[in-house]
Parts: structure tokens; sequence; C-alpha cells
């Protein structure tokens, strides 16, 4: 009985060629265009997700008179945020590099010297770590920036400068183009 209905569907689309080809051709774009969406909600709905309490993490965005939204605000606003509304348990501060596209990265250990240029370099609050959750192999995230001019390095930077060595406390030099 299938083997009857597979040879009539076969008759009518050699027959109608053209007609066969464009319903099949929208079909398939048809097909890709929802699975292509689809993609691409599931990513975006799975952003971000291996942070603690996700649920409960909020990013301030401003809307411009023409409607340009941007996820930018003045600094002081985080810490109003805090005082001033009781339902804010902490907020953090995040600002890249200032103009700067790259930024030049020097060790020097006794006659020992590396330099990179590195991308993606933030400033944040010492709090970041508080709403934040990644993992650290050396160091603390609880104490990784309390001190002023501290700053935490990704696994593969560190082992660019220091290989397997224990990157804590060792000093480097952010040198940004003027």
């Amino acid at each position: 009985m299938f083997k009857n209905y597979f040879k009539i569907a076969f008759r009518n689309l050699s027959r109608n060629r053209a007609f066969s080809f464009i319903n099949i051709f929208g079909l398939a774009v048809g097909l890709a265009t929802c699975l292509l969406i689809l993609l691409y909600i599931f990513d975006e709905s799975r952003y971000d997700q291996h942070h603690k309490n996700v649920d409960r993490l909020f990013r301030i965005a401003s809307t411009s008179g023409k409607g340009d939204t941007w996820a930018a605000e003045s600094a002081p606003m985080a810490w109003a945020l805090k005082n001033d509304l009781p339902e804010v348990e902490q907020v953090t501060r995040l600002m890249t590099f200032p103009d700067v596209a790259k930024m030049l990265l020097k060790y020097k250990h006794h006659s020992e010297s590396k330099q990179f240029f590195e991308t993606n370099g933030y400033y944040v609050d010492s709090t970041f770590f508080q709403l934040f959750t990644y993992d650290f192999i050396y160091g603390n995230a609880a104490t990784a920036l309390d001190e002023p001019n501290s700053v935490v390095i990704s696994e593969q930077l560190a082992g660019k400068f220091f290989g397997r060595e224990n990157p804590v406390n060792k000093a480097i030099q952010i040198v940004t183009p003027m």
C-alpha cells in the first residue's frame, strides 16, 4: 500500500517539476529558518547559566529619547541603587578600558622578561566575584580584588606568563597606548 503511495507521489512530482521544485525548496527554506531561529533562542536562553543564582542577576540598561538601548550607566548609579532600594543585595560595575583595543602586558622577573598584546581587559569592582561565579585555579575569589591594583587573569594568560607556576602575588605591568 505504501509502495503505491510513493509511486503516485513520484509521478506527480515528475509531471509538475517546476511546481514541485518551488514547494520542496520553500519547505526546505522554511524548515531551515525555523531550526536556526530555534537554535538562536536556545543559545540565548542558556547564556551565562553557569553562574550561581543566575535568576537573581540583573543588568541595568538605558534607553535614549530616540529609542536606542545600551548597557551603560554613570558609575554612582550602582551604589545609589544599593543604598536606596532594599531589594538590591549587591552591585558591581564593569567597564572596558576606554578607547583601547589592545594593551601590552609585561612581566619581568630577574633576567626573564615576557610581554604580550591582549584584548578584553575590564575594570571591575571588588564585589564582582560575589555576584559572578568563576572557578579559580590559584587564589581565592572572595579576596581576589580586595587590594588596589590587583588583577585576575585567565588560565590561558597565566600559562603564557608563568607556565605551571603559581601566578599569585606576581606583578604584571599593563601598558595602554595613549
